[in-house]
């Protein structure tokens, strides 16, 4: 058997390929956008005593064919179109090109001090541009996925309001369904990122709905917080009871569309989270 570290680490992931190129792979710095866009999938962690999918520095990268000819893992005859797959997702680690670099924005904190290492966190969802500035370059893919940064036992999509089940059966409460409060970034326009808090979610009183509350200083009004009733506003409650993590919405009362991010779904899962089973069909 080889002692090569290459061949070894061919033969451990099971390779049927070579290491690509940065220009193999067609990930190209130029100034007109590609149309067709690879996606990395970084997967969940594993629910206790299973395990792993992959290893900890493994992702799933699914190669779409970007350019006419283009051939991502073998050799395709006839040559795929684009925006066509030619073979299932393909296993990544750091033996491939800019790999490190991808995952160093997929999951900051093995990247970080020892101090705040075991605090999962990264992107849910992301782009990773492929451009001159070294901070906001991947070059693996286009599109991220990690399921690692994903709660999908959340307060939304997995409390009691989900009553398919016996009526023997009691599920432990969905992470952070009863907390008081939570706090977010939003990064807006202009180079600024704000830090919101909002605490006694508990005391209706304090929330009436469609009762916005404004925020002010010296006399300038900075903005306002309100408490939406979701009985007007069906696509809400729609795109949060079905997953949605980030996204964009019709505020039906304001006649306007809006970001949405659900807090509850990106919150670090816990313990009792970890350990539910997905819902049948899930």
């Amino acid at each position: 058997m080889s002692s090569d570290p290459i061949t070894v680490t061919k033969q451990r992931l099971q390779r049927v390929r070579r290491r690509r190129r940065a220009t193999e792979q067609r990930v190209l710095d130029g100034k007109k956008p590609l149309k067709h866009h690879d996606v990395l999938v970084v997967p969940p962690p594993p629910d206790p005593g299973e395990a792993p999918v992959v290893g900890p520095h493994e992702s799933f990268r699914m190669p779409v064919i970007k350019i006419g000819g283009q051939v991502n893992q073998g050799d395709c005859d006839p040559p795929g179109e684009k925006g066509t797959y030619v073979d299932p997702p393909e296993r990544l680690d750091f033996y491939d090109y800019a790999q490190r670099r991808t995952m160093a924005i997929a999951r900051p904190h093995e990247w970080g001090s020892s101090k705040h290492r075991e605090a999962v966190r990264g992107p849910a969802f992301g782009t990773l541009p492929v451009k001159r500035e070294p901070a906001a370059t991947s070059c693996a893919a286009c599109y991220l996925v990690n399921a690692e940064a994903l709660n999908f036992v959340n307060a939304w999509t997995a409390e009691e309001w989900n009553d398919f089940f016996d009526e023997d059966v009691d599920l432990p409460a969905a992470a952070g369904v009863d907390d008081e409060e939570f706090d977010i970034l939003l990064a807006g326009p202009r180079g600024k990122v704000f830090y919101l808090k909002v605490s006694a979610l508990g005391d209706e009183a304090l929330w009436p709905p469609d009762t916005p509350t404004e925020i002010s200083r010296d006399g300038t009004v900075l903005g306002s917080i309100e408490c939406l009733d979701l009985k007007h506003e069906m696509e809400i409650w729609n795109q949060l009871r079905n997953g949605c993590v980030a996204g964009s919405v019709l505020i039906q009362g304001k006649d306007k569309v809006v970001p949405l991010v659900n807090v509850t779904s990106i919150t670090p899962r816990t313990n009792s989270a970890a350990s539910v089973s997905p819902a049948p069909g899930g």
